[in-house]
């Protein structure tokens, strides 16, 4: 038996409500056939030498020079083809990877039917299917499947920092890499089908540049996500931080008021607790971000 605990936006009430779950035996026999037929599928697949079938998703074609996996991925999104050479390959190759794009829909709870026009809504989600596609045509069908680049980037983009954590080992002397270096990495993760990328630091809003260069990674269709201690972020940095085109924004939090200025120092935790309200004001979604140490061990459940 699980509570779910849940607040009521009108009443400003908790309810708690009570769900059973299944118990360990009412797991049905035909279930675990199923899984197992499953696994034994997949083990197969992956002793069976396809690498050199699959290659062709990386290649191009000879007469319109566009990448087999766009042609395939735009098919699936639209059933149509322009290119009377790569026609036949299209169908075929679809077919196959419509079934592991059913595999990603069902993974991310959305209907088979509705996802090639989220597809198409969604550039950054279609870029990271495209890492997938293009990691089978590098890799072969493996489980998991593995994506041609990194779907997800965490990137210390400044080592300067305004305050002086106790938990802290970063150098706050080391160089930054110029901004033309900076956008030159963003054009590689953007080649890479990168899905998502992290600014953090030291404190990434000490960064002059950091506007300009999460505008220009935006502009890329890389969903861009900040971490941050929070003491920097006022009304108009929050307002500023959305129009880059950042979604998500998280804010160093590392236990109640006491603990988290034993941690981070004086008159910090007010300035973060600002900087949530400010971010959501803006409709940014936002989290906190808790180091655990021995120090603040003990609030965590208190905390959240």
């Amino acid at each position: 038996m699980v509570k779910v605990y849940s607040q009521n936006r009108d009443t400003q009430f908790i309810e708690i409500q009570v769900k059973e779950f299944p118990k360990r035996h009412e797991f049905t026999k035909n279930k675990i056939k199923t899984i197992n037929f499953e696994l034994l599928l997949w083990n197969l697949l992956n002793k069976i030498p396809l690498k050199k079938f699959f290659h062709l998703f990386n290649k191009c074609c000879p007469r319109c020079e566009r990448k087999f996996s766009e042609i395939f991925i735009d098919y699936y999104i639209t059933k149509q083809t322009d290119c009377k050479k790569c026609r036949f390959k299209t169908i075929f190759f679809t077919t196959i990877i419509t079934f592991v794009l059913n595999a990603v829909s069902k993974s991310l709870n959305i209907p088979k039917n509705r996802f090639p026009e989220i597809l198409k809504e969604n550039i950054p989600l279609k870029k990271l299917t495209l890492s997938y596609i293009e990691g089978i045509g590098k890799f072969g069908i493996k489980v998991p499947t593995i994506p041609i680049g990194p779907p997800v980037v965490f990137w210390s983009v400044t080592h300067k920092c305004n305050l002086n954590c106790t938990h802290c080992y970063v150098d706050q002397d080391t160089e930054e890499l110029s901004f033309v270096d900076a956008c030159n990495i963003i054009d590689q993760l953007s080649e890479a089908k990168n899905f998502i990328l992290i600014f953090f630091g030291g404190e990434a809003l000490l960064r002059s540049d950091i506007f300009d260069l999460m505008n220009y990674a935006s502009k890329k269709n890389i969903n861009i996500a900040l971490a941050s201690n929070g003491t920097l972020i006022t009304a108009d940095i929050a307002k500023k931080i959305k129009e880059t085109g950042v979604g998500y924004v998280q804010v160093s939090i590392d236990g109640l008021k006491d603990v988290h200025e034993q941690i981070r120092g004086n008159r910090t935790y007010e300035k973060s607790i600002s900087a949530i309200k400010y971010c959501l004001n803006e409709g940014l979604y936002t989290c906190i971000g808790t180091t655990i140490t021995k120090q603040n061990v003990h609030q965590i459940y208190e905390l959240v």
